[in-house]
């Protein structure tokens, strides 16, 4: 991840613990490897979620594996300089045919977000929008200007 993709995956992470944690609904993560596939396809989204209906019954804190066997509800990728279309679409693919319910694709720069229902449902969000966590995150609200305007500097 570039500088910019690494400050608005803490802030978006930050956001969604806050919420998840208040719902009591679920665990956002970022840069967690999920074994998506029994056959060994893993992804690292940038930030993802897994609501707590997806996880094992305890999460066993003795062990510390390289990947977690779970497919997350939701993953979030941040474009940076390294990332190509194929590389996304790839990414997207495999998110879907996993199970991934929902995938934000964030794009810094130009500051809008693709919103991929599934792998044919698909809109674009710009600055002037509000990114909604429906079905995921029934209730989180996240207007896009916010989530950009958090990286200011105070003055």
């Amino acid at each position: 991840m570039g500088r910019l993709a690494s400050l608005i995956a803490s802030v978006l992470h930050g956001l969604l613990w806050s919420f998840a944690s208040a719902h009591k609904i679920g665990l956002p993560v970022f840069e967690t490897l999920f074994r998506l596939s029994p056959t060994g396809t893993s992804r690292r989204p940038d930030v993802a979620f897994v609501a707590f209906d997806r996880m094992p019954a305890s999460l066993d804190t003795t062990e510390d594996p390289a990947q977690w066997d779970v497919v997350p509800n939701l993953a979030v990728e941040i474009i940076s300089p390294t990332n190509t279309a194929k590389g996304i679409q790839d990414k997207l693919d495999d998110y879907f045919h996993a199970g991934v319910q929902l995938v934000w694709v964030i794009y810094p720069v130009n500051r809008c977000i693709y919103v991929y229902e599934s792998l044919t449902s698909v809109h674009v969000l710009l600055e002037k929008d509000e990114l909604v966590g429906e079905p995921v995150l029934p209730g989180f609200r996240l207007p896009i200007a916010a989530l950009f305007a958090a990286l200011a500097k105070p003055q």
